[in-house]
């Protein structure tokens, strides 16, 4: 993955906590956000996992810090990609929205989610329960050793959701994140996860019908209703989500040299992407021998530098600068 906020961008590493009863946390965003919103207390577990991340400081109405994911101690790794909605859930959000935002997510599922599948859960009953915070609709992809899930969040505060598993034999680029094809009983598929509503209330707004005969792809009922993108060829820069995809299959087998190689390709990193990320999962492997790959400024011109869970600290250099930092949104 790369981060294309424009803002500063440090490694950070978490230790595994233990919290006291009734511990809460703030989530959800400010009155200054682009959907203005306002921040709400949850419930913190009793035991949070140890994992690592690049930590960002600024992105408006989101409070500091933020992060698109990183690697836990129990071989998940998350990354956050944004994903666009129809103008309509734009318009239906509610003003103050509440709710959980990408970051909040993200971090939680680093910090409780044993497997890629647990953390799809994680994400649904917090929606389900909390509601979520939005800038236009975002996604996340979760991996583990065995299975990679895309999860894409609606915009418009009706807690809508979905999800699709990932193979082992399955590329997907999401630059911005998508799901097509979804089936209308979902809940008897294991490679498939939602929301209650994701069917349902496509269904009473009128934007998919049964007896149309189309299948129920969730790109073209929630996603943008502009023809000029598609859900594999959004021609959002340089190259599209299919050429992105169709180039990794031709690399196989695929390593994380390759990995590499194609997250810091000019054609879909340029300067203002903040960092870059690889992550390889396999069996066996101690928890203090997961490794990220992170390229500490933009992935274009950075080496990308081995991190191991098991590290102790981060030296000063790929910390927190505060020469680099709005002091202003930072929070220690």
């Amino acid at each position: 993955g790369t981060g294309e906020e424009v803002s500063s961008h440090w490694l950070q590493l978490f230790p595994a906590r233990d919290h006291p009863p009734n511990a809460t946390i703030s989530v959800g965003v400010t009155k200054d956000a682009t959907f203005p919103g306002e921040l709400i207390q949850i419930p913190q577990v009793n035991h949070t996992f140890r994992y690592m991340s690049m930590e960002y400081s600024d992105y408006e109405g989101f409070p500091a810090p933020l992060t698109n994911g990183g690697l836990n101690e129990k071989g998940v790794t998350v990354r956050d990609v944004w994903a666009d909605n129809r103008e309509e859930l734009l318009e239906m959000t509610p003003n103050p929205q509440h709710g959980l935002q990408y970051s909040d997510l993200a971090r939680i599922v680093m910090e409780r989610a044993s497997t890629a599948r647990e953390g799809v859960e994680i994400i649904g009953d917090l929606i389900k329960k909390y509601g979520e915070s939005t800038y236009g609709g975002n996604s996340h992809l979760i991996a583990d050793k065995d299975e990679g899930w895309v999860v894409w969040e609606m915009a418009g505060g009706k807690k809508l959701w979905a999800a699709q598993r990932l193979g082992p034999n399955d590329v997907k680029v999401l630059y911005p994140g998508y799901i097509e094809d979804f089936p209308v009983n979902f809940a008897r598929d294991p490679d498939f996860m939602g929301s209650d509503n994701i069917v349902s209330f496509a269904v009473e707004q009128g934007w998919w019908n049964e007896s149309s005969g189309k299948p129920f792809n969730i790109f073209n009922v929630y996603g943008p209703q502009d023809p000029r993108y598609k859900a594999r060829d959004g021609g959002y820069k340089f190259m599209s989500q299919a050429a992105l995809e169709n180039a990794t299959l031709e690399m196989v087998p695929v390593t994380e040299e390759k990995m590499m190689e194609r997250v810091r390709d000019p054609r879909i990193a340029d300067d203002e992407a903040g960092y870059g990320q690889v992550v390889s999962l396999h069996a066996g492997i101690d928890r203090d021998m997961l490794r990220i790959w992170n390229a500490p400024t933009g992935s274009v011109p950075a080496p990308s530098v081995p991190w191991w869970l098991g590290a102790q600290s981060i030296p000063p250099e790929y910390g927190e600068h505060r020469y680099l930092t709005r002091t202003d949104t930072t929070q220690s």
